[in-house]
């Protein structure tokens, strides 16, 4: 338990007992009165009186004490074994986590053994069988093979481009089809009763053009 500090208020009718912490927090305080003697005026305390006030308060205070003491440690048990509880099924919970995790790897792990061993087996028969099967083919026959024939040479340099110019070439004029001339068109008949066109020649005659007045018939 703690040190603690005990102090004592002596007063005219009563002594007050108190219990500190070391910080000076107050635990618990508690006051006894006690009787004077009045006699012809005067007042008189013996000091038994005064001595005795003093032991009771005190009593009384470090009981108080003693009594928040215990339910603070009790307080703080009971909140020890919550805690406790509190973090040991934190960790059950966790660990049974945990065990179902392994639990299940181990389940994955199983199978995939069992997956491994079903692929080896049906290797192993595929391997046997295909061993089997070459044993029983008859030997081929290694005959060489003929010589590839290599490929002919390309046409000379010359052939394309004779080729070539050929595409190019103009057709024969000289062979087309003659073509029959096409037939003259006759001249047109002059239009009669125009004073602007010569009925020999087919000329236009500047005297006759009338201007100004002269375009009415005034001379």
């Amino acid at each position: 338990m703690r040190p603690c500090i005990a102090a004592l208020d002596v007063g005219t009718t009563s002594v007050k007992a108190c219990v500190f912490t070391p910080e000076m927090e107050l635990i618990s305080c508690r006051v006894q009165e006690y009787a004077l003697d009045a006699r012809g005026g005067r007042v008189e305390a013996r000091p038994e009186t005064y001595l005795a006030a003093a032991r009771d308060a005190m009593r009384a205070a470090l009981l108080t004490a003693q009594k928040m003491a215990d339910s603070m440690v009790a307080e703080a048990e009971e909140k020890k074994k919550s805690l406790l509880e509190n973090a040991e099924s934190e960790a059950n919970r966790k660990i049974g986590a945990l065990r179902d995790e392994v639990a299940q790897e181990e389940r994955r792990l199983t199978a995939a053994k069992a997956e491994t061993a079903d692929f080896l087996a049906r290797v192993r028969e595929l391997y046997e069988r295909e061993m089997k099967l070459l044993e029983e083919l008859p030997e081929a026959d290694l005959a060489p093979a003929a010589p590839l024939e290599l490929a002919k040479p390309a046409a000379d340099v010359s052939e394309i481009e004779k080729s070539i110019m050929d595409s190019f070439k103009l057709p024969d004029l000289t062979k087309a089809a003659e073509v029959e001339p096409e037939a003259e068109e006759a001249p047109e008949e002059p239009e009669e009763g125009n004073p602007f066109l010569d009925s020999a020649t087919r000329a236009i005659k500047l005297s006759d053009l009338k201007f100004g007045r002269n375009y009415h018939g005034e001379e």
